[in-house]
């Protein structure tokens, strides 16, 4: 894996509260990553309005790519909503009607299309170390 992509939705915070919200569970991700890497690397990809970017999801149909991860905008292997994160492996299972999706397809869909107006989606990258250099 050459990096990890997180998804961070906050809601009902102003930006600067979004933000530092943001970094601090990033931290808290940080301590609890089932591989080494090196935190000092993480960097913050991408932040967005989420009522805005909701219009641009679609419902979620077939498979976008391959691996449990794969979204329609790419690989994401953890979201925070709701104050809780969520992973592939233990995200609610699709709707009876998925339309070929994952649930992880659907979780994210739902993540977003739920985005109210004081919704601020971060996207931040996580480098895992090489093997060679996790030891």
């Amino acid at each position: 894996m050459n990096r990890c992509t997180v998804l961070i939705v906050t809601d009902g915070l102003e930006l600067d509260a979004a933000i530092s919200q943001s970094i601090g569970l990033m931290d808290e991700l940080n301590d609890k990553l089932p591989f080494a890497h090196d935190p000092s690397k993480n960097e913050l990809y991408a932040v967005g309005d989420g009522a805005s970017l909701k219009d641009r999801i679609g419902l979620p149909h077939g498979k976008p790519g391959a691996g449990p991860a794969a979204t329609y905008v790419g690989d994401l292997h953890y979201i925070w909503s709701d104050g809780k994160w969520y992973t592939p492996a233990d995200c609610p299972p699709a709707p009876a009607d998925h339309n070929d999706a994952t649930g992880w397809q659907w979780l994210y869909y739902n993540v977003m299309h739920n985005s109210g107006p004081s919704t601020y989606c971060f996207l931040w990258d996580i480098h895992p170390l090489p093997l060679s250099e996790a030891a």
